[in-house]
């Protein structure tokens, strides 16, 4: 799955965004608090059709943490609910979450996520008794009793809805089988690298795990994930000469962060990689190669990769890449707190702002 155009309405800092043509690798920067990491969190979530996870998945990148377990729905339980929510509504507006939060998709008249706070209950309807959506704001017949606030899911399949207190009510829909990764910018090592490495194991993807992690350590000959002595998935290589194994960790940050960028590629086939801060712990000698790679394995796997920066180094690095491969480049910018976005589609154009420093900051 590519997305060919990415909008925007209604998203934390975005009241309306429209990038209008995204490549295969796309890098976006811009000052802080522009909004690089939520365009990133918008196009996982579209990328996703709005799964459940996903949210939680976002939420739980910022200490955000989603409300489960919250039952009875009462009006105290709805309205930590919409605390949680309004984190991820434009200008933290209510009533923007009652009338509809937001919308995320690839135009503004088809295939669109949109995202509103609902109250569901027990009405009849047709002859026959079935569960009615209303408005947040509407008024309901105080003889109902089960009435409960909800978030209501729109995507291509159709409505989901979310309780207040927890348990969902969510058709199986296509979401479940897209890939969509997120490496955020910590430090740590994701969850699931366990699963992530064993998906590859003893395929041809080992040797490009081992390729990446060469240009840190050009020693390393062997490379695997292993249960250590307290039972956690930790990696470990095999550098030339050594009689035993080593922790990938005793070599750096730079290098588990390679790791964790080719490592969730790699699992991407046919889908979308988001990585935050893609420079964080790496040297800028060895960031050309890194794109090199990204931009070989994405073309290999069908993988679309956005990522962000603070670096101007990264952004040299990345241009040097520019012109053999499908690259995008964006730049946010805030106007009195209207985010803009400016396209460098073209190579050439891309290489001469880097040269000149035009506008990159």
């Amino acid at each position: 799955m590519l997305l060919k155009s990415i909008y925007i309405e209604n998203y934390k800092g975005f009241k309306h965004l429209v990038v209008p043509e995204l490549g295969q690798v796309n890098l976006i920067w811009g000052t802080n608090n522009v909004g690089k990491s939520s365009l990133l969190e918008a196009i996982s979530i579209y990328a996703s059709e709005g799964s459940v996870e996903q949210i939680e998945n976002v939420l739980n990148l910022r200490d955000e943490q989603f409300p489960k377990v919250m039952s009875p729905s009462t009006e105290e339980n709805d309205d930590r609910l919409v605390d949680v929510l309004l984190h991820l509504v434009h200008n933290y507006s209510r009533d923007i979450l009652e009338k509809g939060a937001f919308v995320i998709g690839e135009s503004q008249d088809k295939d669109i996520i949109r995202f509103r706070l609902v109250k569901r209950y027990r009405g009849v309807k047709d002859n026959g008794q079935e569960i009615v959506t209303a408005a947040y704001n509407d008024a309901i017949d105080d003889t109902i009793n089960d009435v409960y606030s909800a978030i209501e899911i729109t995507n291509k399949e159709g409505k989901n809805y979310i309780r207040t207190n927890g348990r969902l009510s969510l058709p199986k829909n296509s979401s479940d089988d897209c890939k969509c990764i997120f490496v955020s910018s910590a430090t740590k090592m994701f969850t699931g690298i366990g699963g992530l490495w064993s998906s590859i194991s003893m395929t041809e993807m080992e040797g490009k795990i081992i390729e990446a992690l060469r240009i840190i350590e050009p020693r390393i000959e062997k490379f695997n994930i292993l249960l250590d002595e307290s039972m956690r998935m930790t990696p470990f290589v095999f550098l030339e000469g050594d009689f035993d194994k080593r922790r990938l960790s005793t070599l750096g940050d730079g290098i588990n962060r390679i790791l964790r960028i080719v490592l969730a590629l790699v699992n991407c086939k046919d889908g979308v990689l988001l990585v935050d801060e893609i420079e964080y712990g790496l040297h800028y000698s060895v960031q050309t190669k890194l794109w090199k790679i990204i931009n070989q394995l994405a073309q290999q796997l069908n993988v679309q990769v956005f990522a962000t920066t603070h670096s101007i180094d990264c952004i040299h690095s990345f241009a040097r890449c520019a012109k053999d491969y499908g690259c995008m480049a964006f730049r946010l910018d805030n106007y009195d707190g209207e985010i803009e976005v400016q396209t460098y589609a073209d190579a050439d154009n891309l290489l001469y702002a880097v040269s000149e420093n035009i506008e990159l900051r």
